[in-house]
């Protein structure tokens, strides 16, 4: 091999998430009993989920999604008001939309115990994609229009989790019944409820295994669902320089090249972020074209 494609999640971290921070103007001081703020949000984290956790002599374990997981976790150290099943069972669910890579949001649909039957819509995933789909931000008491400078400040939270190297996850809700049985073109319209702050550490024998490959001669290139600041991150931690001219693109930034740009920017490139499958293919493919032997690593292969 020459190049190495790698997935982030799990293959260079290690995918044990936790919850660090839940950013939120309806949650100031966290989940709190009795609050019917808090007991909204907890709805949505358990309802709009197919995550599990399962309870053993070692301890609990988590089933399906490390993302999920991780918020599921939260619930239960928040208290016993706030098991996940208890608020899941209590949500009537008529539809849901499982999250996808070319999507990167998932939405559920039904009737809220925390909102007395009322029929609501959640929506969780990429924050800029949920964001832009919000025409409001929600407070303890109601909602305020979304404008360009609170959607600001909001993004400038996330990029100062991200550049950290955090992953961050957006939650929004919307009331009323459906148009359509399509949930992703319901999800419009949205109130922002806040976002999730998730650290997923690198394993610690990452670095020392790219420099066994950088100093071979084998190039390193990230290749990731995730957003820009966090991959970046990651790849600074791990000994990619991730400064160089053309050394990080977006996924669509990618895919509006031609093949002649294409060709060009792969070879530079160290970190491609927001990456969908056919972007990875595309990629390794450009790579294999200039003579490359190529390896590609990652859950998702």
């Amino acid at each position: 091999a020459t190049v190495i494609c790698s997935d982030k999640t799990g293959t260079l971290t290690t995918s044990k998430m936790e919850l660090q921070n839940f950013v939120s103007v309806m949650l100031p001081h966290g989940l709190k009993e009795n609050d019917p703020s808090s007991v909204f949000i907890a709805e949505s984290v358990a309802a709009n989920s197919t995550a599990d956790l399962s309870r053993t002599e070692k301890g609990v374990e988590t089933l399906g999604n490390p993302t999920e997981s991780a918020l599921l976790l939260w619930l239960e150290k928040a208290g016993p008001s706030f098991h996940y099943l208890n608020l899941r069972e209590q949500f009537q669910i008529e539809s849901q939309l499982t999250f996808s890579t070319e999507r990167k949001f998932m939405a559920t649909f039904g009737r809220s115990s925390a909102l007395n039957g009322t029929e609501v819509l959640y929506v969780k995933g990429a924050p800029e994609i949920i964001l832009a789909r919000c025409n409001f931000i929600g407070k303890n008491d109601g909602a305020f229009p979304k404008d360009e400078a609170s959607a600001k400040e909001i993004e400038n939270q996330l990029v100062s989790f991200q550049s950290r190297g955090m992953r961050t996850i957006g939650i929004a809700w919307r009331n009323g019944s459906l148009g359509s049985a399509d949930l992703s073109t319901e999800a419009v319209g949205l109130t922002w409820m806040g976002f999730a702050v998730i650290d997923d550490p690198v394993r610690p024998e990452v670095p020392k295994a790219i420099r066994s490959c950088i100093d071979a001669g084998i190039e390193v290139k990230i290749i990731t669902g995730d957003n820009t600041p966090t991959a970046r991150e990651i790849g600074r931690q791990i000994g990619l320089d991730v400064n160089g001219p053309g050394a990080t693109l977006t996924g669509s930034e990618f895919a509006a090249m031609n093949d002649e740009q294409a060709l060009l920017a792969v070879k530079a490139l160290k970190v491609l972020s927001r990456a969908q499958p056919l972007h990875k293919q595309r990629a390794v493919q450009l790579l294999q074209k200039q003579g490359e032997v190529v390896a590609v690593t990652g859950d998702g292969v």
